[in-house]
Formats: C-alpha cells, sequence, structure tokens
C-alpha cells in the first residue's frame, strides 16, 4: 500500500471514513494503523489484540484492492456512515482473497454509483457459500448485455451448462440465496420492439428476429434478482467457447432467425 502521504485525497478520505466508521462501531482505533501502514512491522510494534489484528488486516487487505483501481469518478464522500458501518460489519471477517475481491468490488461500486450496493444485499451477500459463489460466477459466464444482465439458461442439463458445474441443484441452492429467480420451461419472455435487434455477449454479438414469434424472446428460465445483479456487477467472468454457436442453434430452433 502508499504511505498516507503519497495517497490522493480520496484515497485517505476513504481511510478516515472507514477508520471513524469503525471506531464509531468497535472502539478500536483503525486509523492509527493505517497513518503508517506502509512499514510491515507497524501492526505487531501496535501489539494489537489477536481478535483486532485480524480484524484490521482484513480490512487493510479490502482497502488495498479498493484503492488500487479506485476509479476516477468515485466520490468517498458520496458513502454514507450508516452504509460504511454495515459494509465494515460483514467485511471484517473476510479473511479469504477472493472474498475480499469481490467486497472491494463492492465498496468501489458504491463509491462510483451511490445507492448501487443497497444494504440488504450487503446483508444477503454476506451469507454466501463458497460453493453458492462457485456456482454464481458459473452462471454469469452465460450471461448478456452487461448494463442489465440476464443469464441464458434454456435446459441446465444440457452438457454446455453441466460442463461449468451448473446443475438444477445449483439453480435451486441459488434460488434459496436469493440472487436468482427461476421459472419451469419455457420460462421467462421479454418483450421487443423493434422485434429485431442483437444481444452482447462478452463483447460479441448475435442478432435475432422474434417477429414471428408475438414480438417475444424467450430469455429462459433464470433471470438476476436485485442482490444477483449487485453480485453479477463486481464479478468478472470468461465466456464460456461455443456457447454463441449454442445459442444460435437454440434461437434458430425457436424460429428467431438468429444472425451474425
Amino acid at each position: 500500500m502508499k504511505s498516507l502521504s503519497e495517497a490522493s485525497a480520496q484515497e485517505q478520505l476513504l481511510m478516515e471514513r472507514l477508520s471513524q466508521v469503525y471506531k464509531s462501531a468497535t472502539g478500536g482505533d483503525l486509523y492509527r494503523v493505517l497513518c503508517d501502514y506502509q512499514n510491515e512491522d507497524l501492526i505487531s510494534k501496535n501489539q494489537l489484540p489477536s481478535d483486532e489484528l485480524e480484524i484490521v488486516q482484513n480490512i487493510i487487505s479490502i482497502i488495498d484492492l479498493a484503492l488500487s483501481s479506485l476509479p476516477s469518478q468515485a466520490n468517498i464522500g458520496d458513502l454514507s456512515d450508516f452504509w460504511l458501518q454495515h459494509y465494515l460489519s460483514k467485511a471484517h471477517s473476510l479473511s479469504k482473497p477472493y472474498l475480499q475481491e469481490i467486497w472491494a468490488s463492492l465498496l468501489k461500486l458504491e463509491a462510483t454509483h451511490a445507492g448501487t450496493v443497497p444494504i440488504a444485499s450487503l446483508n444477503a451477500l454476506a451469507q454466501l457459500e463458497e460453493e453458492s459463489l462457485n456456482w454464481f460466477a458459473a452462471l454469469c459466464r452465460f450471461s448478456i448485455n452487461p448494463v442489465d444482465p440476464i443469464p441464458l439458461i434454456y435446459s441446465v442439463e444440457d452438457d454446455i451448462y453441466k460442463q461449468q458445474g451448473l446443475s438444477t441443484r445449483a439453480l435451486l441452492e441459488l434460488e434459496a440465496d436469493g440472487l436468482i429467480f427461476m421459472r419451469n420451461d419455457p420460462g421467462y419472455f421479454r418483450k421487443v420492439l423493434p422485434p429485431s435487434g442483437q444481444i452482447t455477449y462478452f463483447g460479441q454479438t448475435l442478432g435475432f428476429d422474434v417477429s414471428k414469434s408475438n414480438d417475444l424472446l424467450n430469455i429462459g428460465t433464470v433471470v438476476f434478482s436485485a442482490n444477483g445483479k449487485t453480485l453479477a456487477a463486481v464479478l468478472t467472468p470468461s465466456p464460456v467457447p461455443d456457447f454463441l454457436d449454442h445459442l444460435k442453434s437454440h434461437w434458430t430452433h425457436l424460429g428467431y432467425l438468429a444472425k451474425d
């Protein structure tokens, strides 16, 4: 991490805000540790109790990740003390690197677009088990349209989904976790006007025309909940090879006249 003198005004403000909220909630002096965190021996020099030591180490790791790529348009001043208090109450116990990355990204997202990460989402995401996170990450590999993501799952028993670890059980667990909604086949439909357009899949596009289907586009049996959209916004999945070909074949079968 940078020394405090090297930190930008936004970065310093984030550290101060988190420290103030932390002290208010726990009585602990986090800023005492952060004010010279370039020194690797600082935490041990402060002789923190073991429980506080773990909390501080977790928070420092998350702050480090958040500050490493804080968007220029982020406004730390827009983060409310109430939101930060809830955020810290969930994030302080996270010691696994992949969880710290997710929660650093949640912090950046809220700082950049205030109100994007509601407290209800923080509470729900904090309860997720590693298995559910892995399933959800796999689900996001089939998601189109990054601005308003939709996971295109038509038959989870198809090999292309099973090869990514998805199953009926996985989807039921994700629904129980509050990340998705499910509907039996044929699933959900979206009205499309005009009836032709294209979807975007990891930078690639696929055209469609649903004029022969009452202007209704079948988007599969799964949609993200609000909490699911929040989590999807901070994950960085990779595309599934041949999924567009699979989708093109399925849409041709549905009569959507898919075209590149």
